[in-house]
């Protein structure tokens, strides 16, 4: 299946949607190790879902740490003495 910038391709795992890409943004998305190579994915033309790295043509690195969808930063800074 050939795919392109804009492509939108339905993810999910362990039997939950996580949503619809464009192509571009899940392929960086699986690069930073956010969606998985082992993901489902379906988009228009596909009779039947398969791996998203598949359908990408991308495997990530296995060695990769993965990274939360959603991360929450928090800066804690030291108070002043007065």
């Amino acid at each position: 299946m050939e795919t392109n910038e804009s492509t939108m391709i339905h993810v999910a795992r362990d039997g939950k949607d996580l949503g619809v890409f464009a192509q571009e943004f899940a392929s960086e998305c699986l690069l930073k190790s956010v969606l998985h190579a082992d993901d489902l994915a379906w988009t228009d033309g596909l009779a039947e879902w398969m791996r998203l790295g598949d359908l990408l043509g991308i495997e990530a690195e296995a060695s990769a740490p993965a990274q939360p969808v959603n991360r929450l930063v928090r800066v804690v800074r030291p108070r002043l003495s007065s």
